[in-house]
């Protein structure tokens, strides 16, 4: 918080209604600067957003699991569940087993608008459960970018 001068005060909505606009716009200007850099750059641009999800991704796994065995399905379906929960995306757990684990996105959280976008922003979640466990694949089954009512992100066997 920013500590302010005695005798200032300035309204701040709640944080139940602050937090998720401010994680709106923050998504939004996400997929502003991937847009920006794939209109400028092309294939090079999206290769780059590729990569740094992918990276992204690398690194999360491995502050999560560390030098520890494996995870397990379940363990890294309840990692992407809390991280879409982060973000406040609108969605479902449709599947919840021992071979698959079916996460509904209903509405784009940042809202991406083209496919080649969505592929390389969730480059992240295949590097994340590659690192967790590399048994297991991330897989998006249907994609708003793709005219999809809704999106399926899938975590199951390889």
């Amino acid at each position: 918080m920013i500590a302010l001068p005695a005798g200032i005060s300035i309204d701040m909505p709640p944080i139940e209604v602050g937090c998720p606009r401010t994680v709106r716009s923050l998504l939004g200007r996400v997929r502003d600067l991937y847009e920006a850099i794939y209109d400028r750059y092309g294939l090079e641009g999206l290769d780059l957003i590729n990569s740094v999800s992918r990276e992204h991704g690398m690194k999360i796994a491995n502050r999560a699991r560390g030098d520890g065995p494996p995870w397990t399905i379940q363990q890294i379906g309840d990692l992407i569940i809390r991280i879409y929960s982060n973000i406040n995306t609108d969605g479902s757990v449709e599947d919840y087993g021992s071979d698959r684990i079916t996460i509904r996105v209903n509405q784009c959280p940042y809202p991406l608008r083209t496919c080649a976008l969505c592929c390389a922003h969730t480059s992240m979640e295949q590097a994340l459960v590659e690192a967790l466990n590399p048994d297991y694949e991330f897989i998006i089954e249907k994609s708003i970018p793709a005219n999809d009512p809704y999106c399926l992100h899938v975590l199951k066997p390889k």
